[in-house]
């Protein structure tokens, strides 16, 4: 009984990084394609199927940047900088969404921190 329990545990982990995977790729194509609200729709479907993969945190606060919505973005972009501090693209993200938002000070805090990461 314990064998039958575990096969079912995996069964509904493998469907559901099936479908994660179908919903995340088709997500990165639309923002290929510049179809910011269908990347969108399907990033957010993506993070309720497997919500501890990061990357989506960064996806999702890119488009919400080109939608124009910078507080939005902020929220993703502090969530994944909070679990990956060096990412370079991420923190160019986050430089452009505290200028747009007027933070001057935060904006040159993490350039400060990207310039020095560009120096290692």
């Amino acid at each position: 009984p314990i064998r039958d329990d575990i096969s079912m545990i995996a069964i509904k982990l493998n469907l559901n990084w099936t479908k994660f995977t179908e919903l995340f790729n088709t997500g990165l194509q639309f923002l290929r394609e510049k179809k910011l609200e269908d990347a969108l729709t399907k990033f957010l479907e993506a993070l309720r199927v497997v919500p501890s993969f990061l990357a989506l945190q960064f996806h999702i606060a890119l488009v919400h940047y080109h939608l124009e919505q910078v507080d939005k973005a902020l929220e993703y972009i502090s969530v994944y900088l909070r679990e990956h501090p060096t990412d370079r693209k991420a923190l160019q993200l986050a430089i452009n969404i505290y200028t747009k938002l007027g933070n001057a000070d935060e904006a040159n805090r993490l350039l400060a921190k990207l310039n020095s990461l560009v120096n290692e």
